[in-house]
């Protein structure tokens, strides 16, 4: 649950039913002309240019290391640890975008690529259990590009996840790739089916938001750490515009707050950036069905952060959006079961989950194509080339977090 941050300013995506994650409209086809370019600031930009953050041009300094900016203790031990490599790629979005479209242009023709909607962070810890529904989630990045992007991205999260099961699984896992996202292209006017529970761990034996509340989860003690009343003006205003955009049909009285705070994120892409968690009172007085939600401040506006989960047909729940002080918020449910997929366990397991995630981004690639033909035309052709740069941009992180953890 990371806030992400948005690259180019995506179009409004057109909403689907409130009740159903059923496909929305695509947006009019948009001029076959050259691709967008992801567009960088700060550090983004020095890291895409080889510069430190001090704005020095450093011949050889990788990318990824310049883009970093100042690290603080726990930071460099994340990305210096095990699994560091991944975590370096789900900090830097807006190099690894810069990265690819780069790459990726010296190997297909980038300006003519089918242009979607895209996830814009997919990678294998964004896919999630949510209660009894599963998918991608955290939209917080999604934009108009080639489809290639995602897949790029995908691609490289899935290497870094199964470099240890050796030889031949990368060919498994390619063919994976390939199948379940032109799986998800043919089923992009169906109903988004949720994937096989077998992909996660057993969830936690928590069966509400109270209990999750009572047991003092993790969530709920970042929200109790910095306590807000609840009848604070930003709260009061922000929860009276979520229920005036929430989905469902909750009565106006399960919206009173019964629990408050706020908290700086401690996400990978977002870390720092202020969030507001709520206990609500839901549909009864009793305490067994309060909700427990998220208000995650981001650069778009709310509804296009709505509108984008509708179109992937992600498992969140309960999602609405608000605005305060200039500061946009999507606002969705923290479920009790909530897990991340964190682990790939073996090459079946990869599979199976590259499979699953493939098909998702399929679908919502394909709801929003500018020409679904050309889509499943270009992904054929592409593909081993997509994969190729997927490679590269692995071995570049590999890089970045080698020389971190010699410095």
């Amino acid at each position: 649950m990371r806030v992400g941050k948005k690259l180019v300013t995506p179009p409004r995506v057109v909403r689907g039913p409130s009740t159903d994650p059923a496909p929305a409209a695509p947006a009019a086809p948009a001029p076959r002309g050259p691709a967008p370019k992801a567009e960088l600031s700060g550090l983004a930009q020095k890291g895409a240019a080889g510069q430190s953050p001090l704005g020095v041009r450093l011949f050889g300094l990788n990318p990824f290391v310049a883009g970093l900016g100042p690290l603080d203790d726990e930071l460099r031990a994340d990305i210096t640890g095990p699994g560091g490599a991944h975590v370096l790629l789900r900090r830097l979005p807006e190099v690894f975008a810069a990265r690819a479209q780069d790459r990726l242009a010296a190997h297909i023709d980038l300006d003519h690529a089918v242009q979607v909607q895209l996830h814009g962070d997919a990678h294998v810890e964004q896919y999630v259990q949510n209660g009894a529904r599963f998918g991608l989630s955290d939209l917080d990045c999604t934009r108009r590009g080639a489809f290639a992007e995602d897949l790029v991205r995908l691609w490289s999260s899935v290497l870094l996840k199964s470099k240890d099961f050796g030889p031949g699984t990368e060919a498994q896992l390619q063919a994976a790739l390939r199948e379940g996202y032109l799986a998800g292209v043919a089923e992009a006017d169906a109903r988004a089916p949720a994937s096989s529970p077998s992909l996660f761990q057993d969830p936690e034996a928590l069966s509400s938001a109270r209990s999750y509340l009572d047991a003092g989860s993790y969530l709920a003690r970042l929200m109790r750490e910095n306590p807000l009343p609840v009848d604070d003006p930003r709260v009061v205003d922000l929860v009276a515009q979520y229920a005036a955009t929430c989905e469902g049909d909750l009565p106006a009285a399960a919206f009173r707050i019964v629990e408050a705070g706020a908290t700086r994120s401690t996400g990978v892409a977002s870390r720092g950036s202020e969030r507001l968690m709520v206990v609500l009172e839901g549909a009864s007085l009793g305490r067994d069905d309060d909700v427990f939600v998220e208000f995650k401040p981001q650069d778009m506006p709310g509804a296009e952060a709505v509108a984008a989960n509708r179109l992937f047909g992600t498992p969140e729940r309960m999602m609405g959006h608000a605005t305060r002080d200039g500061i946009h918020y999507w606002v969705h449910e923290l479920d009790a079961a909530w897990q991340e997929l964190e682990t790939l366990r073996s090459p079946a397991h990869a599979a199976a989950a590259v499979s699953a995630i493939a098909r998702q981004l399929g679908r919502g690639h394909a709801r929003s194509a500018d020409d679904k033909a050309a889509l499943v035309d270009q992904v054929q052709s592409w593909l081993d080339e997509v994969c190729v740069v997927g490679r590269a941009l692995t071995e570049e992180i590999e890089q970045a977090r080698d020389q971190l953890r010699a410095a």
